[in-house]
């Protein structure tokens, strides 16, 4: 079998012979640059005792202000989960990944601190975390990653289930400053319809985080932003 009719036999080629590249048709190539990023990751497994970690922030659409005078399904919204490479004993100290891309290869200093082939722990750590949150390995088909887009549900997806495990491997997970604040009055107002009645959570609520990010299980939701509403069908992840 040719090597470029074959993904496994394309990057076994490559291993072997000689010339540093490898034939592969194109309809394979982004899955076998995923497969080998993938890979690598679980090669470089650095943990907590590194310098520096894979740190993600997750930023909230724009706009939801105004999201009430729109016809706009909050579910349908764009959040952005970003990659950056954080350093462990100084959470002020961030580099972002579109700037790692513009790094050099080897290494550099930063705030005093060495970094060492930022461009591959970036791919490396991704590939690791992607093991916890399959859904990275959409973002390491790209040639230099730097976000991975969600929609609403999957956001709140991520917050609720994924956070934890990534933070206890040693990942940083920074969410919207109202996720850890149960008690912090949204305005956020979430209505099941079942039948006649209605039922309305209050601040600090269960359901509270699921009615800020416009989620609903069971019916329709009505989401207040501090005081703004806005109608959304029910999402499912």
């Amino acid at each position: 079998m040719a090597p470029e009719d074959d993904p496994q036999v394309a990057w076994l080629s490559g291993l072997l012979n000689e010339e540093p590249r490898i034939a592969a048709q194109e309809e394979f190539g982004t899955e076998l640059v995923r497969r080998v990023r993938v890979w690598i990751g679980g090669l470089d497994d650095r943990g907590v005792s590194s310098a520096w970690r894979l740190r993600f922030r997750l930023d909230e659409p724009a706009g939801l202000e105004g999201l009430e005078a729109t016809d706009v399904d909050p579910g349908d919204l764009a959040w952005q989960l970003n990659f950056e490479l954080q350093a462990t004993d100084d959470d002020a100290l961030i580099v972002e990944a579109e700037d790692v891309w513009l790094l050099p290869t080897d290494s550099v200093s930063m705030g005093g601190r060495r970094l060492d082939n930022p461009r591959e722990m970036l791919v490396a750590e991704l590939g690791r975390a992607s093991k916890l949150y399959p859904r990275l390995e959409t973002a390491l088909e790209d040639t230099q990653p730097t976000r991975l887009e969600l929609n609403t549900a999957r956001a709140y997806q991520f917050l609720r289930e994924f956070r934890p495990a990534l933070v206890e491997q040693g990942f940083a997970v920074e969410a919207p400053e109202w996720w850890d604040q149960p008690t912090m009055r949204l305005g956020a107002r979430l209505r099941i319809e079942s039948g006649e009645h209605e039922t309305d959570t209050g601040p600090g609520s269960g359901e509270t985080q699921a009615a800020r990010l416009g989620l609903d299980a069971a019916g329709a939701v009505c989401v207040g932003y501090l005081g703004r509403r806005a109608r959304a069908d029910p999402v499912r992840v």
